[in-house]
């Protein structure tokens, strides 16, 4: 019975931690994509006299992933840009 105690307390701290770890992911996503948002304002203020519409998504892309970005979440911020217009 003790062990069995032992073993339900174990687990749960195992949940409990996971759980930790899911949120922490979820705020290092948050502070990410404010990193990422801030970056992209940026290269975009950078680049928009310069260049219009497609060849300033084009260039935007590429100098955010060349800094690191994943390029789907870098296309996804900027489809989300475009509904917000």
């Amino acid at each position: 019975s003790l062990q069995n105690e032992n073993n339900n307390q174990e687990s749960l701290e195992n949940k409990i931690d996971l759980n930790i770890l899911e949120n922490l992911k979820g705020l290092n996503n948050n502070v990410d994509e404010e990193i990422l948002i801030k970056d992209y304002t940026k290269v975009v203020k950078k680049y928009q006299n310069k260049y219009k519409n497609k060849d300033l998504e084009r260039k935007v892309i590429e100098t955010l992933v060349a800094k690191g970005y994943n390029y789907k979440s870098v296309k996804a911020l900027i489809e989300g840009m475009k509904q917000d217009d």
